[in-house]
């Protein structure tokens, strides 16, 4: 895990140009390394709350099941 962390931050202060963001009706001018990063965190915080979810689904299924 700390590979992929300097790997990540290796990427991402390499590339300090703006870039456009467009997202539906919104478009803005954001450096490449915020996007890099604020898309990682969303992505570990996405994997979070899937591994729960499927946690409390085994759960539920072992109890049903007993």
């Amino acid at each position: 895990m700390l590979i992929g962390a300097v790997i990540l931050a290796l990427i991402s202060f390499g590339n300090p140009e703006p870039v456009q963001v467009r997202l539906l009706f919104w478009t803005a001018e954001i450096e490449l390394y915020k996007v890099i990063l604020v898309s990682s965190v969303f992505g570990i915080i996405m994997a979070i709350l899937y591994i729960g979810h499927v946690r409390y689904i085994r759960r539920g299924l072992d109890r049903f099941r007993r």
